[in-house]
């Protein structure tokens, strides 16, 4: 019988293994300066202006590092700018919805990236997916509906909060619009009327145009509807944007009078608004106004 030659069959083994570890380590060095030399190009792209290379580019290194937060979370946000665009194909959109999903599940704790999501799932209609963003990011701290302290931390939790209710909205989940709406803006819905021992900072005139529109299509209370349209700018008599939703709700509920007195009222609250133009466009024509409503379209397009 052959005796194996030990240290021989050890050497060999040694050797394999050392050609084995050293393949993959080239193999990881490769992927490591390839994902280097990528990435300097979607930064490169980037400050050229050039999006879609950059994002084509972004691609490519998502594949080499796929749970790269910052760069998974700069994916989304630029399939986003991109999908946003003028001219953006259904591929762009696609493609942003995707990135926008991938993102949401690496990286739950940015709440900004989440919100700017969620935002563009509910252009896109995503409305299922903007709702469990939302619903999740809600629910955090300081993102009651109601009114906070700070500024800036209400203006967020509004603008969140109001996202939510356009989903549920888009879901018919029309009583739990309602009450996100309500809380929004002080509305007490079982007795159809106002907490009026609520101070309201202003920015909230997009929450009060909704939940009148729900009280006033959904649930068939006009009256309920009305109150609610004279509160908005009751709690807000400086807010531009107040007056202009003031302004569509009476041309669209056929009262072209009052329409034009609160468009006017916008528009002397903020003169360059061009929204708030183009709604005064809109009543003068519906009023046969024809010289103001050439004068108010000669003024948009000097600006454009």
């Amino acid at each position: 019988m052959r005796r194996v030659n030990l240290p021989f069959f050890l050497g060999v083994l040694g050797c394999f293994l050392a050609i084995v570890l050293g393949v993959v380590g080239l193999y990881f060095f490769q992927i490591h300066r390839s994902a280097d030399t990528i990435i300097g190009k979607v930064d490169k792209l980037r400050s050229e202006g050039k999006p879609r290379e950059a994002l084509e580019q972004l691609a490519r290194y998502l594949q080499f590092r796929p749970r790269d937060k910052e760069r998974r979370g700069q994916f989304a946000r630029l399939a986003i700018e991109i999908a946003k665009q003028p001219g953006a194909s259904a591929d762009d959109i696609r493609r942003a919805i995707g990135g926008v999903q991938s993102a949401a599940v690496l990286i739950q704790d940015d709440e900004e990236l989440l919100e700017n999501g969620a935002a563009f799932l509910l252009l896109a209609r995503e409305y299922e997916t903007a709702y469990l963003y939302l619903a999740d990011i809600r629910v955090r701290p300081g993102r009651d509906e109601g009114p906070l302290d700070d500024p800036g931390e209400d203006q967020k939790s509004v603008k969140i909060n109001t996202m939510f209710a356009k989903a549920c909205i888009n879901l018919r989940r029309d009583d739990e619009a309602v009450d996100v709406l309500s809380g929004i803006v002080g509305y007490v819905p079982s007795v159809r009327a106002f907490d009026t021992s609520i101070k309201l900072p202003p920015g909230r005139a997009e929450a009060f145009l909704l939940l009148a529109g729900m009280l006033d299509r959904q649930y068939k209370e006009p009256e309920a509807a009305e109150g609610v349209i004279q509160r908005m700018t009751e709690v807000a008599p400086d807010d531009p944007v107040a007056w202009r939703y003031l302004s569509w709700w009476r041309d669209t509920h056929g009262d072209l009078d009052a329409a034009a007195e609160a468009i006017n009222k916008a528009v002397e609250l903020s003169p360059r608004d061009q929204e708030s133009l183009y709604q005064e466009f809109c009543v003068a024509i519906r009023q046969r106004r024809l010289e103001r409503a050439e004068t108010i379209i000669n003024g948009i397009l000097g600006d454009v």
